[in-house]
C-alpha cells in the first residue's frame, strides 16, 4: 500500500488557534515521509489562515462551498 496524502478533520481539532502547535507538528510528521496534507470541514477563516500557516498542502470545506445534490 502506498500513502500519497494525510487528512486533517478540523472538526477533530476542536480549537484551532489552541491545536495549532498539534496540527504543525503533525503536519511536518506527514510532510517528512512525504505526503501531502489535507485539512477537511473547514468552516472559516481563521482556521484557513492557520491551516495555510500550518504548512497544509490542500484545504476542502463549507468556508470554499457547501455540497449541492
Amino acid at each position: 500500500m502506498t500513502w500519497s496524502r494525510s487528512t486533517f478533520p478540523s472538526s477533530r481539532i476542536w480549537a484551532v488557534e489552541k491545536d495549532e502547535t498539534l496540527v504543525q507538528t503533525l503536519v511536518e510528521l506527514a510532510q517528512s515521509f512525504g505526503l501531502a496534507t489535507v485539512g477537511e470541514w473547514v468552516s472559516d477563516a481563521l482556521s484557513v489562515e492557520l491551516l495555510k500557516k500550518a504548512g497544509v498542502s490542500y484545504l476542502q470545506g463549507d468556508f470554499f462551498g457547501a455540497p449541492e445534490l
